[in-house]
């Protein structure tokens, strides 16, 4: 779903670039474990440090990128549908689809991509709706996102509030890369019939939401500061204490030395928007000249993202190299390749190189 360069608006491709942070970071952190346990991985009880950064990792960036991911990829929709016809952006989204299949059943249980594009399916031939007609539908989807929440906890009750991670049956712990392949093959085709109930309801409100931003230049025009100051004014204060909860939930667990899915992760998508929100409009309201710097790497997130699931998948996983990865080390992992991707991609946009995968999904 990509466009050339000089066609697109710096300060929506900076905000992609700063939500992969949080893709990498909570990736990273919870790999080992995964695709089963904790969420946030497992920090030492007795070390300030790691659980210090578990805590920071759920603060401020689990469950907030993905809405701003969403959000982004329905604007894109729009700036799209402005040269594309709707038969080529559905071509762009069945090779999304094929992507994120290859990438979940072979490499990364948690692909995201295939939930991306089957909700995208949903809604591509919104983009050009008349303005009213796409606010109703918006508010609709709204409620079913508020709905598989509430689903989501009440499935969580029914099964005892928790679930216990066991880092013996991780991805970190596979002896063969066959028991990788199965392991992987198993919890993607799980999470994905689960996503469908449970996920892709949240991810199409926030396209949505991305799509009326981007008709109304929500982001971008000037007339639009003032709504933006009031909304980081009402909601900064609450998204921080909520997210707060969630972040001490989460570190308590860890301090008492129980690394269990409690609760607060099944109302985690209900809450991470709220933290996310009046972010944007923090960098809304200071957008200078500094988005310039990160437009490069988010023109080029889709070859990061698979990047760091290749490495993960070599470095980590008990199949490859079966190196530790506590979340010190997943945190430098993670941040070291967000960093090192920053001048890389300035010196491919430099070129006029775009990423492999982009490449691939903007050829004719």
């Amino acid at each position: 779903m990509t466009s050339p360069t000089h066609r697109r608006d710096p300060l929506l491709d900076a905000l992609r670039a700063l939500a992969m942070v949080g893709v990498l970071v909570v990736n990273a952190i919870s790999y080992t474990v995964g695709p089963w346990g904790a969420p946030l991985g497992e920090a030492d009880p007795a070390s300030m440090l790691s659980l210090g950064l578990q805590s920071l990792t759920a603060l401020l960036l689990h469950g907030k990128a993905y809405p701003l991911l969403a959000f982004l990829f329905g604007a894109g929709l729009v700036l799209a549908s402005r040269r594309a016809t709707l038969q080529d952006r559905r071509r762009r989204l069945w090779r999304l689809l094929g992507l994120g299949v290859l990438h979940g059943a072979l490499v990364y249980a948690g692909d995201i991509l295939t939930m991306y594009a089957l909700c995208g399916f949903t809604v591509v031939a919104h983009a050009r709706e008349r303005l009213s007609r796409l606010h109703a539908r918006w508010l609709r989807a709204c409620g079913w996102a508020l709905g598989s929440v509430a689903l989501s906890v009440m499935l969580t009750l029914l099964a005892g509030g928790s679930a216990q991670a066991d880092a013996s049956e991780g991805f970190g712990a596979t002896a063969s890369w066959r028991d990788q392949f199965v392991l992987n093959l198993n919890a993607y085709l799980m999470l994905q019939v689960l996503g469908l109930v449970l996920f892709l309801p949240v991810l199409r409100a926030a396209m949505l939401a991305g799509m009326l931003a981007a008709r109304l230049r929500l982001l971008t025009h000037r007339r639009w500061r003032p709504v933006w100051q009031r909304w980081v004014r009402r909601l900064l204060p609450v998204g921080l204490l909520a997210n707060a909860a969630y972040a001490f939930s989460i570190t308590d667990a860890a301090a008492r030395g129980d690394s269990a899915l409690s609760l607060w992760t099944a109302v985690a998508p209900g809450i991470g928007w709220m933290l996310t929100v009046p972010l944007v409009g923090l960098v809304v309201l200071h957008a200078r000249r500094w988005p310039q710097a990160l437009a490069p790497l988010g023109q080029r997130t889709l070859s990061l993202y698979l990047l760091h699931s290749l490495g993960c998948l070599a470095l980590f996983s008990g199949a490859g190299l079966g190196w530790p990865l506590p979340p010190l080390a997943a945190w430098t992992w993670a941040m070291g390749l967000w960093w090192l991707a920053i001048p890389a991609a300035r010196a491919m946009a430099r070129q006029g190189w775009r990423g492999p995968f982009e490449a691939w999904m903007g050829r004719r």
